[in-house]
């Protein structure tokens, strides 16, 4: 389970202490620490970068609107959820407008402050995911980009659907590396079931582009041996720096 990082920020000493105790128990939550001032609040975010900042308004050092709109300025903000008695119209306004999330009037029961937590915890871990597999998505298309730079300098057409075969054989001899130790039932099933074609004409296409752009004897001349398809995909992983 993914821990929610937490900082609670409150003047009520007996308070903070008991929600401390409370949220701890639960295994969403990690309390990072606790405080009493805005100023030193700013501080300890900088310094453990909690994911969720749980606070009051009325604050020493700092009041809690200003605290908000320092932390929104933050390269890494936290969620901002407001636990008050000081209740307004143009107070909540304020809040939002601030960058607070959630605003939640005191007295509350701990378990409803728990409730709206991992609500937001959920959130959290839902977008850190999304960024994630983004970020993954992007370095795999530019790393296929490579992998096609690299065979058009070697001389392989598009034209030749062996070429983009060839292409999908190095990316995935570079994820898995073991499917690189019996093409057949390696690289060549993997790219059938994603291409919906058998593994034997995955192996033809590919031996039909290589002759191809081997057909001035060029290719050999690079590899340096009888340019096979194991030989090439190696090649071109050692083109790549991912092989020695």
């Amino acid at each position: 389970m993914i821990e929610t990082s937490l900082l609670i920020v409150d003047t009520d000493a007996a308070l903070t202490d008991a929600l401390r105790r409370y949220l701890s128990k639960d295994r969403t939550f990690h309390v990072v620490g606790t405080t009493d001032t805005g100023t030193e609040a700013l501080a300890m975010i900088q310094a453990h970068q909690p994911d969720i900042v749980l606070m009051d308004l009325l604050l020493p050092g700092m009041d809690g609107i200003s605290l908000l709109r320092r932390m929104r300025s933050l390269q890494k903000a936290p969620v901002a959820i407001c636990l008050t008695e000081f209740y307004s119209a143009l107070c909540v306004n304020a809040v939002r407008r601030s960058g607070a999330s959630y605003y939640i009037f005191k007295p509350a029961p701990f378990e409803s402050v728990a409730t709206v937590l991992r609500e937001y915890a959920a959130l959290i871990h839902e977008h850190a995911v999304r960024r994630t597999r983004e970020s993954e998505a992007r370095e795999e298309d530019e790393f296929i980009l490579r992998i096609h730079g690299e065979l058009r300098e070697l001389g392989f057409s598009p034209r030749y659907s062996g070429s983009g075969y060839l292409a999908e054989c190095v990316a995935l001899a570079l994820r898995s590396p073991m499917l690189l130790q019996n093409l057949s039932s390696g690289v060549y099933r993997e790219l059938s079931l994603r291409n919906n074609v058998s593994a034997e004409s995955i192996e033809r296409n590919l031996r039909t582009a290589i002759a191809a752009t081997d057909a001035d004897g060029h290719l050999s001349a690079q590899i340096g041996c009888t340019p096979t398809n194991r030989a090439c995909i190696q090649y071109v992983l050692r083109r790549l720096n991912f092989l020695t």
